[in-house]
């Protein structure tokens, strides 16, 4: 056997085991022990279990837009603006400035719901709901 064929077959059996162990399965292994003279005396199993967790994501597309779906940024720490839309849902709704402020400064304080969707945070404390980019551009609000 030359050097080759022995990492060749050290990297499939290192696959092989890798595999094994990734999808969850029990993968038994032999190590023989040797004398000076080059005789197995023993052997060995050595077993390893892999369990994967019940959020982990299946596959590696899941994985993908597990890492998409994560927030882009933090919360804001205040507003920094309104859009058209959100002045004029406001005004219809009777939501003041004020009312937008308490819903942010009730999120950071644990006392609101609060989800990120579709690249902006969704706030919702008390009867307002407030959707606000992680910049602090407030796009919605409404009761």
């Amino acid at each position: 056997m030359t050097i080759r064929t022995t990492c060749a077959t050290a990297v499939a059996a290192t696959l092989a085991l890798a595999s094994l162990t990734a999808c969850g399965e029990s993968a038994d292994q032999v190590a023989p022990e040797t004398e000076a003279g080059g005789t197995a005396v023993a052997a060995e199993t050595v077993t390893s279990v892999v369990s994967e967790s019940a959020n982990a994501p299946a596959n590696a597309a899941d994985e993908a837009g597990a890492l998409a779906a994560a927030p882009a940024g933090e919360l804001p720490q205040s507003v920094q603006g309104y859009t058209d839309a959100a002045r004029a849902e406001m005004a219809d709704e009777g939501v003041t400035e004020s009312d937008v402020d308490a819903a942010l400064a009730a999120a950071h304080n644990g006392e609101a719901e609060v989800e990120f969707d579709d690249g902006h945070w969704e706030i919702e404390w008390r009867d307002i709901d407030v959707d606000i980019t992680p910049e602090g551009q407030v796009l919605e609000a409404d009761r």
